[in-house]
């Protein structure tokens, strides 16, 4: 995951992030490791992290491929507080055992 150029953030069916790569932290302004444990709604706007919270738990309830943009304007936000265009994807999904 490092050596994608993209940022990548990892997360949890809590909403926890797992891993960032090191192109993320630098994005949103944290230093190395900060961003592994927090909630990925820390990353939105406070005016969409319920919606966040929403439609999280309905992905994970029913994983499935999210190609970029689906037409929804997205932003995430900084630890500063500046906010920034962002897109979500989700890898191809196997189906749980």
């Amino acid at each position: 995951m490092e050596l994608v150029p993209d940022a990548l953030v990892v997360v949890d069916e809590k909403g926890r992030i797992a891993h960032a790569n090191e192109i993320a932290e630098l994005l949103f302004g944290f230093e190395p490791g900060e961003l592994k444990g927090r909630s990925v709604e820390s990353l939105v706007p406070d005016e969409l992290a319920t919606l966040h919270v929403l439609h999280r738990r309905e992905y994970f309830a029913a994983p499935h491929t999210r190609p970029p943009g689906n037409g929804i304007e997205l932003r995430a936000r900084r630890r500063d507080g500046s906010e920034f265009p962002a897109e979500i994807t989700s890898p191809r999904s196997t189906p749980r055992r």
